[in-house]
């Protein structure tokens, strides 16, 4: 029997917490890691001096035409005014002229935000971590890319047909032999030169260096996590492999027994639960009473309230995932 292809976002929602891993694993469509390629005029580029200078250029000649229109407009405003024209005419030239100012303000700040990018970028020392790095390590974007890192971005997944592993991390830093794989965590996992990189972070980043070699081979001996999106980060050492390999054998083990009907247990922390998205409970509306005649079964609970909540993965499980959320809404059986 064929072993079933698993991503490594699967792997790391497992070791966060088993049924996470399990409803990920149904959500094939999602991406391994957040991208910032958003496709939108308002896109300002954040971690590519190539890509920051080309849209300052773009920015700069924006804000002149913006402002030349502007000018002009100002001016015609003033012209039919000072020779007193029917009312309407000068309100008329405003209109426009309002929305000119409007952009070239918008515009500005966009070349300030820009220059304020670039300069970082020109100003950082080369610095990168020492190759037999052993403890956590900071560390910051620019200063990487000056000591000759080459930030490549992955458009298709890296795939090691052995294990039936895939996945692609956000960037890789490329440098001679090395490839460091590099992702991002929210603001949240940074504070005043505190962060939190969990175990689940760790597999992942793991995971992804053993793709690295199975694809491409050099050395990986530590990988990148920044935060939010800032340009702070930190250095991590890379799990031994065998480490790795056991997780996912894990998983399997788990989609296995899913698969032959056989429950999974519930998280050995019940903590993991209290931010979960996927545990957070939220009303029944009627597109999810029509998708539960379609044959999707909810699992609702009445709060206090008199309203009817679920979540995504009390509705897999059938149970009532101890949230926050849940608990503020009295939604937990007393116990």
């Amino acid at each position: 029997m064929a072993v079933s292809r698993v991503r490594v976002r699967t792997l790391g929602e497992f070791v966060f917490c088993p049924r996470a891993g399990l409803l990920s694993h149904a959500s094939a469509d999602e991406d391994d890691e957040p991208t910032d390629e958003r496709m939108n005029l308002n896109f300002l580029p954040e971690y590519s001096l190539t890509l920051i200078e080309e849209q300052l250029a773009v920015q700069i000649r924006r804000l002149a035409r913006w402002s030349a229109w502007a000018t002009g407009g100002l001016f015609l405003v003033v012209v039919a005014a000072w020779n007193e024209l029917p009312p309407l005419v000068p309100l008329a030239l405003a209109v426009p002229t309002v929305l000119c100012v409007w952009k070239s303000l918008q515009t500005l700040s966009a070349v300030v935000t820009l220059g304020d990018r670039r300069r970082a970028a020109l100003s950082a020392t080369p610095t990168e971590p020492p190759a037999d790095l052993t403890d956590d390590t900071p560390v910051q974007w620019w200063e990487l890319l000056k000591a000759g890192f080459e930030s490549v971005p992955y458009l298709e997944p890296l795939f090691d047909g052995e294990l039936a592993l895939a996945g692609k991390p956000w960037r890789v830093l490329k440098k001679a032999s090395l490839r460091i794989p590099v992702i991002r965590l929210p603001a949240d996992n940074y504070h005043a030169g505190r962060y939190w990189v969990y175990e689940q972070h760790r597999v992942r980043l793991a995971a992804y260096a053993l793709l690295l070699a199975a694809c491409e081979g050099g050395q990986t001996p530590y990988a990148v996590v920044l935060f939010g999106g800032s340009y702070d980060g930190v250095a991590v050492p890379i799990l031994p492999a065998m480490a790795v390999i056991a997780k996912v054998d894990e998983l399997r083990r788990g989609l296995d027994l899913e698969r032959m009907g056989i429950p999974t247990p519930l998280p050995t922390d019940p903590n993991v639960c209290s931010g979960c998205p996927l545990g957070r409970p939220r009303v029944v509306t009627v597109a999810d009473r029509n998708d539960e005649s379609l044959g999707r079964k909810l699992h609702v609970v009445t709060g206090p309230d008199g309203r009817a909540y679920h979540s995504e993965c009390g509705d897999r499980f059938g149970w009532t995932p101890p949230h926050n959320d849940a608990v503020r809404k009295r939604l937990l059986p007393l116990v």
